[in-house]
């Protein structure tokens, strides 16, 4: 098209008579607010998605406290059974060293031993 060409056309509001320097300040409008519109639309995407991971890693933070204090109370329970077993094993260690006989009068002699 040159700079003497109109287009016409006809739609549901009526008939439109364009220039082709008007038609293509049109379109190059029409262009623009689009591309506005499309990085509008991805920049609240990402505003909206760093508010997300921000609150994803407080959540991340309290659940990994949690779960280190879960941690830390199973490992005391297990280093108390740990010990009470140990505690049992020497027992029974002095009980065996000893004769049959003597087993029985000892018991207590090998629970402070044990300690």
């Amino acid at each position: 098209m040159n700079g003497n060409e109109t287009v016409e056309a006809d739609t549901v509001l009526g008939k439109f008579k364009l220039s082709s320097g008007s038609l293509n300040t049109l379109l190059t409008t029409l262009l623009l607010v689009v591309c506005c519109l499309i990085y509008y639309s991805v920049w609240i995407h990402t505003v909206d998605a760093r508010s997300e991971n921000i609150q994803v890693a407080q959540d991340l933070k309290q659940t990994n406290k949690e779960l280190a204090v879960a941690l830390r109370e199973a490992n005391t329970d297990q280093t108390n059974a740990m010990k009470e077993m140990t505690k049992a094993i020497r027992e029974q260690t002095c009980l065996i060293s000893m004769p049959e006989g003597k087993r029985t009068d000892n018991v207590d002699l090998c629970r402070r031993l044990s300690r």
